[in-house]
């Protein structure tokens, strides 16, 4: 699912073509780093080390993954 016009996105595509290797790593970073802490923030406080870290892990990676992971862990 895409919201943004075919034009605006071809537009997108070639200035990230233009860019550098190692620039598009760290862009790559930077929006997993911003995702990662805006996941951490919306975990509710009084919850044990293994429940926030299932919490994160099913908003991060779905709740199959996490259940896989973490097995009966409460959320």
């Amino acid at each position: 699912m895409t919201d943004t016009p075919g034009e605006i996105e071809r537009v997108q595509f070639e200035m990230m073509k233009r860019l550098g290797s190692r620039r598009r790593i760290e862009l790559a970073c930077e929006m997993y780093n911003a995702a990662r802490m805006a996941i951490l923030k919306s975990i509710p406080d009084g919850r044990t080390a293994d429940e926030q870290r299932k919490a994160f892990v099913e908003k991060m990676y779905g709740t199959e993954f996490s259940e896989r992971l973490f097995g009966d862990i409460e959320r």
